[in-house]
């Protein structure tokens, strides 16, 4: 072959050779717009997704500030409360220590008028016996004194019955 055929055959084959270069490279440019295409729905998709969180979020944001708010009132409240609470406990306690304290001295002065009542009998007791010879007693005044007058009225002198007179008043006073 000469030279000259050898040239057109290499520029037949770089002619072949280019248009299948050409046509690779439509196929790859095919196949990149097909890979394209592959993503451009599911993109549509996310696009649609990242707005409706995106909205999502910005409506939580606003709730989460309405709400801070609402739990920076509801802690002075919660404090207000416990305060009250507390102040509640510490009068409770002071109040059951009042009533402690109270129901000692009750039954303290319960358990003395027990006492006294005791005491009081104990001495009605030693008092009756007396009583009885006090007013035995009176009744003998009486009757030694009117003896005693009834005997000086018939003998004409005075006998002096003033201080037995007295001593009796004083017995009948004292029962």
């Amino acid at each position: 072959m000469n030279t000259f055929q050898k040239v057109l055959n290499q520029l037949s084959k770089a002619q072949k050779l280019q248009h299948k270069t050409e046509l690779t490279t439509q196929k790859v440019e095919l196949g990149i717009v097909d890979d394209l295409n592959k993503i451009l729905k599911p993109s549509e998709e996310l696009i649609k997704q990242i707005k409706s969180l995106d909205n999502d979020i910005n409506q939580l944001d606003k709730s989460s500030k309405s709400n801070s708010k609402n739990i920076a009132k509801l802690k002075q409240e919660v404090q207000k409360q416990e305060d009250k609470v507390f102040k509640l406990e510490r009068e409770f306690r002071t109040s059951s220590n009042e009533l402690e304290r109270t129901k000692k001295q009750f039954d303290s002065a319960v358990f003395q008028q027990k006492q006294y009542v005791s005491d009081i009998d104990k001495k009605n007791s030693k008092q009756d016996p007396l009583i009885k010879e006090a007013k035995k007693n009176i009744a003998t005044f009486d009757k030694l004194i009117d003896e005693a007058e009834k005997m000086a009225q018939e003998l004409g002198v005075k006998i002096p019955t003033g201080s037995f007179s007295k001593m009796r008043d004083r017995l009948r006073k004292v029962i």
